[in-house]
């Protein structure tokens, strides 16, 4: 039997993107998320939680379209550094 179902969530929201943010920890690496309905909300979100983190070593580790359940994190980080998102 598989832990992960279809039918079933697998992370803790409703919205449409998800990424993980890696930092470090006192005993090791730790992960964060962002959020977002759209690729600028995950945008901003990302941007808050990499300025929360940043003597942390915060990376970007992972990014999904959790409704077409499509990962897409290389292309978003490239597009993110050459500043496609509108982020404030």
């Amino acid at each position: 039997m598989p832990v992960i179902k279809d039918d079933i969530p697998y992370v803790p929201h409703n919205k449409r993107y998800h990424a993980e943010i890696q930092y470090e920890g006192e005993l090791g690496m730790f992960l964060s998320s962002a959020i977002g309905d759209t690729l600028e909300e995950l945008a901003n979100d990302i941007k808050y939680e990499l300025r929360k983190l940043k003597n942390r070593l915060p990376q970007i580790v992972h990014v999904e379209d959790v409704h077409n359940k499509n990962v897409f994190t290389e292309i978003f980080i490239e597009d993110y550094n050459k500043g496609v998102y509108n982020v404030r």
